[in-house]
């Protein structure tokens, strides 16, 4: 888009091909313009992990928190499970 200013508040906007190439393409569109939140990919990117991370660390402190150590211990068991890409014996129990 071609953005002039002429006089005062007035100003004169041109589409150009690559933005006629924009409009044509959707899925592009929404990448240059999203709509929402959901479809804004950098918005929520960094978003994510905090999000997890702050999950796992609530459910450790409430398995703390109601003294189940047990649970604790065989969380445990699976992270290291996982860690050695034994996903099957991760998650075996469940």
């Amino acid at each position: 888009m071609q953005l002039e200013q002429a006089s005062g508040r007035t100003h004169y906007v041109a589409l150009t091909q690559v933005g006629y190439d924009l409009a044509r393409n959707e899925e592009a569109l929404r990448q240059a313009f999203p709509r929402n939140a959901s479809e804004d990919e950098h918005a929520h990117t960094a978003v994510v992990p905090d999000v997890v991370s702050e999950l796992m660390t609530s459910v450790e402190q409430a398995l703390r928190a109601h003294g189940w150590t047990s649970a604790l211990d065989e969380l445990a068991r699976g992270d290291a499970r996982y860690g050695e890409g034994k996903w099957a014996d991760a998650v075996g129990g469940y």
